[in-house]
């Protein structure tokens, strides 16, 4: 089925691994209570989703905005 959609399993275990990795530098963030930091960090990912032209991309950099956002927003 992924191959169909034209997905690889490396996009999938990339992917998985590069929002880990968004979602514990928001935690960091976050919890030194850097909150200008944590502003500009949802804004450059929000900065690349609006610049990329590939759709898969695209909703993978705005899951990872507002991931961040999320945070962001309850400060």
């Amino acid at each position: 089925m992924l191959t169909s959609l034209n997905i690889s399993y490396n996009e999938i275990i990339t992917s998985e691994i590069e929002i880990k990795q968004v979602i514990m530098k928001v935690e960091f963030l976050y919890q030194e209570n850097k909150i200008q930091e944590l502003k500009d960090y949802t804004n450059k990912l929000l900065d690349t989703y609006y610049r990329e032209n590939d759709n898969y991309l695209r909703s993978e950099y705005l899951i990872r905005a507002a991931t961040a956002a999320n945070y962001y927003f309850w400060t």
